[in-house]
C-alpha cells in the first residue's frame, strides 16, 4: 500500500509539473520537500522505463531481452545522470548558479521523470506495432526515435528549472518569451547547460551502446550511431 502511495504521488508530481511548472520549480529554488520529491521522482522513473523497455525490448520476439529491458533502461538514465551530475553542479557553481548539489538531483531527476511517463504514455503505440507483427528492425527505431523524443522535452524542464530556480524573485507566470528572457539573463550559464545537455546526450548514446541490447534487436555497428544507421540500412535494404 505505501509504495502504490508513492507511485500515486509520482504521477501527481509530474502532473503539476507539466501543469504548473513554475510552482514546482520555485518550490525546488526554496528547497521545499526535496527528500520526498527525489524518492518519489525515482519510483516513477523505475516504473516508466521498466514498463517502457521491456516492451521495446520484445521487438525481438524473445523473453530474456525483454526482462533485462526491464532493468537496463531505468539503470541507463540513473547512471547517465550520475555520471554527468557533477559536470553539470561545479560548472554551473563557477560561473554564477546559486543552486545547492541537492536541488541540482531533484533537477536532474524531474527531467528523467518526465521523459518516463511521456515514454510510458507512448507505450501502447509501441505495443500495437509489436502486435501487428511490424519488422524488427523498424520497432527498434520506432521505440528510438520515441525514447528520443521523450528525452528531449524532459532536458527542456530541466533547463527551464535550472533558469527559474536561479532567480532570486523569480515571476509567478512565464510566457515563451519570458523563457528566452531568462535564457538571455542566465549568460554563461545558460551555455554551460546546453554544452551539458550535449555531453549528457553523448554519455547516454555511449552507455546505450555499452549495454546493448535495449531494443530486443543486435545493432551493429562501431557506436550507437552507426548502430542506428545500420539498422535503417538494414530495414531499407529489406525492402
Amino acid at each position: 500500500m505505501s509504495i502504490l502511495k508513492h507511485v500515486l504521488s509520482g504521477f501527481s508530481i509530474v502532473e503539476r509539473i507539466l501543469r504548473a511548472r513554475t510552482a514546482y520549480f520555485a518550490e525546488i529554488g526554496q528547497n521545499q520537500d526535496l527528500p520526498d520529491k527525489i524518492l518519489h521522482l525515482l519510483i516513477l522513473i523505475a516504473l516508466g522505463f521498466s514498463v517502457f523497455g521491456g516492451v521495446a525490448a520484445l521487438s525481438g520476439r524473445t523473453l530474456g531481452p525483454a526482462l533485462w529491458g526491464i532493468v537496463k533502461l531505468p539503470a541507463l538514465f540513473l547512471i547517465s545522470g550520475l555520471i554527468c551530475l557533477p559536470t553539470l553542479y561545479y560548472f554551473s557553481i563557477l560561473f554564477g548558479s546559486r543552486l545547492r548539489f541537492l536541488q541540482m538531483i531533484t533537477l536532474i531527476l524531474t527531467s528523467q521523470a518526465v521523459t518516463a511517463v511521456l515514454a510510458l504514455g507512448v507505450t501502447p503505440i509501441s505495443v500495437l506495432f509489436l502486435l501487428s507483427g511490424t519488422d524488427a528492425n523498424f520497432l527498434a527505431l520506432l521505440n528510438i526515435g520515441a525514447l528520443g523524443l521523450c528525452a528531449v522535452l524532459g532536458l527542456i524542464f530541466l533547463v527551464q528549472g535550472a533558469l527559474y530556480a536561479n532567480e532570486t524573485e523569480p515571476p509567478e507566470r512565464v510566457t515563451f518569451i519570458g523563457w528566452i528572457k531568462l535564457f538571455a539573463r542566465g549568460g554563461v550559464r545558460s551555455l554551460v547547460l546546453l554544452g551539458w545537455l550535449a555531453l549528457y546526450g553523448l554519455i547516454g548514446a555511449q552507455l546505450s551502446y555499452a549495454l546493448r541490447p535495449f531494443f530486443g534487436v543486435a545493432l551493429e555497428g562501431s557506436d550507437f550511431f552507426s548502430s542506428v544507421g545500420y539498422a535503417i540500412l538494414r530495414l531499407f535494404g529489406a525492402r
